[in-house]
């Protein structure tokens, strides 16, 4: 019974577990009042000082490296890695629950211990590289901890103080090697400490000087919120979207809060792509149809597919949508125009592509067969099957000759590999063994001193 469960709960996110959960307890009084209780007593066990503790534990795993003779113990960075996701992980479980000083005291003491035992990378560890997201993590639990209504004044004021020492101390670790600003964190954090209003000064203060701070503009945001003045804090944000990091802030908090109303004019301005094309562009769309779904506008929803299709260079998820969307007496006349509006991208090494899918689906094999006459050998070797027979007769002798070509460029075993490769998919076609027969016969003529090329073609031709 333990490992079936542990063997579903192995393909579960923490998201998706914590909903499961949820919904379990939601059937049962009793069993929420006792879980409820059980998660108390944990978390009451675990309490601040031994969460900071695992934390500063975490960075004491070490390996052996070297041989026999000269042997070497070092920091096992990969594994701090993974125990890093854990403790984050938890962190922002204690924020959702309603325990934030747990997850302010480990994000302090994670960038703490980061900072001491950084000293001891040496050549041997290329892991530090990867380290970059998980100070930003850390930094970003400090401040949601630190703006936590249920953060005591005590805790936010020693938080604020171990971060400005360590900005002190530390300065050189996180910010020559682009881990962290941390004498940003640090300002940040001094300015949560503060009572509201003397925060709300200071944060004026620091904007005045530096008025396009993303991390500023959000803490302000947050600050006015937690004032109870969501209007001003609305306002605010909003004169603030044309910097990419605030709008994407603001955007994913209405997403989440399924403020669909309020979203939906945000995103129009932020995905008009006459005046937009930035980076975020596809994932804002998507918030787009959903909102427009969501307020009953299935027409908008449906063209905002249409773009992100476009835009996405006709990815499947978004045709299966529109074919969903559109009547079916309108879809081949909508799909063409579709599909000539839209630049598709090559296939890669195994000739899949977007394009290819499509018209195999839909069963366009003579729009299929006229865009294989342009396309390289991959391509062929993956869509020619489904060519009818009577149509390949001009791809056949193209195809043949450019395994030729090829075969007369490689000059390694993988490559020989793939030419034969080519060699068994024309000999899979009827009207294709013929080409093929040929082309293994030239090649163990013309190349008859290259082993390793006879070989491999003995594996899929035989002798």
């Amino acid at each position: 019974m333990n490992n079936s469960i542990d063997n579903i709960l192995g393909q579960l996110s923490d998201k998706e577990l914590r909903q499961y959960v949820l919904s379990f307890l939601k059937t049962d009084d009793n069993a929420a009042d006792k879980f409820n209780a059980f998660l108390q007593e944990k978390l009451s066990q675990e309490g601040v000082a031994k969460a900071e503790a695992r934390v500063a534990n975490a960075f004491y795993a070490t390996k052996d490296i070297g041989d026999r003779w000269h042997s070497y113990e070092v920091t096992d960075w990969n594994a701090i890695s993974d125990e890093s996701s854990e403790l984050f992980s938890q962190a922002r479980n204690a924020i959702d629950a309603g325990n934030p000083e747990i997850a302010l005291v480990m994000g302090v003491q994670w960038l703490e211990s980061f900072a001491e035992n950084n000293e001891e990378m040496d050549w041997y560890d290329e892991e530090d590289y990867y380290f970059s997201y998980d100070c930003e993590k850390a930094a970003s639990i400090i401040e949601e901890a630190m703006a936590h209504p249920q953060t005591s004044q005590e805790m936010k004021k020693e938080a604020a103080t171990r971060i400005s020492d360590l900005a002190k101390k530390s300065q050189q670790v996180f910010e020559e090697y682009d881990y962290l600003d941390i004498t940003g964190l640090a300002t940040r954090v001094t300015v949560m400490s503060l009572g509201k209003e003397e925060a709300l000064k200071a944060l004026d203060k620091l904007l005045e000087d530096d008025f396009n701070n993303e991390n500023l503009i959000i803490q302000k945001y947050r600050l006015l919120i937690n004032m109870d003045k969501a209007e001003e804090a609305e306002a605010f944000v909003l004169e603030n979207t044309d910097n990419e990091e605030v709008a994407e802030f603001y955007i994913n908090l209405l997403f989440d809060s399924q403020e669909y109303k309020k979203l939906e004019p945000l995103l129009e301005d932020l995905t008009d792509t006459e005046y937009y094309a930035g980076y975020h562009l596809i994932s804002r769309l998507q918030k787009l149809a959903i909102c427009y779904d969501a307020n009953s506008e299935s027409e908008k929803a449906t063209a905002t597919y249409a773009k992100l299709f476009i835009k996405s260079n006709g990815d499947l998820q978004y045709y299966n949508e529109l074919k969903n969307r559109v009547p079916a007496e309108q879809w081949s006349a909508y799909l063409a125009d579709l599909m000539q509006k839209t630049s598709f991208h090559s296939g890669g090494w195994d000739g899949k592509c977007n394009r290819g899918e499509i018209l195999v689906k839909e069963d366009l094999l003579q729009q299929l067969h006229d865009w294989l006459k342009d396309q390289d050998k991959y391509a062929l070797q993956y869509y020619l099957k489904y060519v009818p027979q009577d149509l390949r007769g001009d791809l056949l002798p193209r195809y043949a000759e450019i395994i030729r070509q090829r075969a007369s460029e490689v000059n390694e075993r993988k490559a020989y590999a793939r030419v034969c490769g080519h060699i068994a998919t024309m000999n899979e076609l009827p009207d294709g063994k013929p080409f093929a027969q040929a082309l293994a016969q030239e090649i163990r003529e013309k190349y008859n001193r290259k082993r390793a090329f006879q070989d491999e073609l003995r594996q899929v031709m035989g002798k």
